[in-house]
């Protein structure tokens, strides 16, 4: 919650109503720890777990991602971060194909941009690989943020013996908060 407080604090020096107690604005400062993108963090750091019914909600402020999954999904996260990227997986319950019992994959990366880099240079750096080269340009897919890049895939270069994939890639950027951490 220190992030709380420093926001109130904030709002109440831009109101011209500065702390009721400097020290304890201080103290609030004083416990949010800053995060680097040249740094190395363990997934315990970096990841919390509520299960909220039959879900549970991922969160990783210094990844900036947060998202639910059924709680009888596998859920696979990077066993670190580092130099600012961030990967997590959800793997569906199998199910039966034709050849052998498959599941449906959600990949997730979260990476700092680095000086310069545009969201299209961020998605050539996946499409510009061998398995992902076929990839067209897809339309319709929901865009959490105000600019996306969406592309569709459709290979049996990869995941063969399962019949082949159907990827869907989804790229977008966003600012970092003002306030991370917040949760109301």
């Amino acid at each position: 919650m220190p992030a709380h407080a420093v926001r109130a604090y904030d709002l109440a020096d831009a109101a011209n109503g500065g702390p009721v107690d400097p020290q304890l604005e201080q103290i609030a400062r004083n416990r949010i720890r800053s995060s680097s993108n040249t740094s190395t963090y363990t997934d315990r750091q970096a990841w919390s777990e509520i299960e909220t019914g039959k879900t549970v909600r991922f969160t990783s402020t210094l990844c900036g991602v947060s998202f639910e999954s059924p709680a009888d999904d596998a859920v696979h996260r990077g066993s670190k971060i580092d130099n600012g990227s961030c990967y997590a997986g959800v793997e569906t319950p199998r199910y039966r194909t034709r050849t052998q019992p498959s599941s449906a994959t959600l990949s997730l990366h979260s990476e700092a941009a680095s000086p310069g880099q545009t969201l299209a240079s961020f998605a050539r750096t996946y499409l510009d690989k061998p398995d992902f080269a076929s990839a067209k340009t897809a339309d319709g897919l929901p865009c959490p943020v105000g600019e996306c890049l969406t592309y569709e895939l459709i290979t049996d270069k990869i995941y063969y013996l399962q019949g082949g994939a159907h990827v869907l890639l989804l790229f977008f950027v966003s600012e970092a908060p003002q306030y991370p951490g917040l949760r109301l």
